[in-house]
């Protein structure tokens, strides 16, 4: 939030109460983002599943879970999707769109929401693993 404006500095207040002191010559030429501007955000988590996990079925049961809550504003365009194969799991992007005001309350519950609705629909959530091969000389 801007708390003052002068001829040399303007200053904020983050969302933790500490306050920022910016010299005006950056702003002037640098970019700033207003993340209150809107009236709505997205939310966007990523959350992994394991390789032997039904892709369809942990995909149905993230959308289930963020259509089920009722901040998620649903004519908004959510998303549920893989984006990575990554090292240990099938990653999935979750992209829900919630009024301003709700972010933070929604940004803290969906990953264990989502941990529960993953778990809840038999599948895991895998930590890194290495396989080790010994080949014997």
């Amino acid at each position: 939030m801007v708390l003052d404006i002068g001829i040399f500095v303007t200053t904020f207040e983050t969302f933790d109460k500490r306050i920022i002191i910016v010299p005006n010559g950056p702003l002037a030429n640098g970019n700033i983002t207003n993340y209150t501007a809107s009236s709505i955000r997205a939310v966007e988590v990523s959350i992994g599943i394991a390789y032997s996990d039904d892709i369809a079925k942990g995909k149905a049961a993230m959308e289930q879970a963020i259509q089920n809550d009722s901040r998620v504003l649903k004519e908004e365009g959510n998303v549920v999707a893989v984006v990575d194969l990554g090292s240990s799991s099938v990653d999935f992007l979750v992209r829900a769109f919630v009024k301003t005001h709700d972010y933070w309350s929604l940004f803290f519950d969906i990953r264990p929401m989502l941990k529960s609705a993953v778990e809840e629909a038999g599948l895991t959530i895998p930590f890194p693993q290495r396989d080790v091969h010994i080949i014997p000389d």
